[in-house]
């Protein structure tokens, strides 16, 4: 369910950047689904504790993190490499930089 719904707004931003068929486009249909898998991890592994009360994820970082994509201009879409490391950089942003422990941060790496 989650991947249809965010499917459809990478699929929107795959339009108006008239990227449809390339490379990049499916990059970003990977990116939806992968990032839907770390916040399913982290759903389950990672739940607050007392002394981690702020492990607390919502679908809210599932958008940032897909807002963080849209935010890339269009001429860098050709460069696959680059909007995987914007992924990561937004998956560190959101859900890791959250993260109190080291221990717990290589969990999800």
């Amino acid at each position: 369910m989650l991947i249809r719904i965010y499917g459809k707004i990478v699929d929107w931003h795959i339009n108006k950047e008239k990227i449809r068929g390339t490379n990049s486009a499916r990059v970003l249909k990977g990116i939806v689904e992968a990032t839907i898998n770390i916040f399913n991890f982290i759903q389950i592994n990672l739940k607050p504790t007392p002394a981690k009360s702020h492990y607390l994820f919502n679908l809210r970082d599932i958008s940032r993190v897909i807002q963080g994509i849209h935010m890339m201009r269009t001429f860098q879409h050709s460069k696959v490499d680059k909007m995987v490391r914007l992924w990561v950089h937004e998956i560190a942003r959101v859900f890791t930089d959250r993260l109190s422990s080291e221990k717990d941060q290589l969990k999800v790496y």
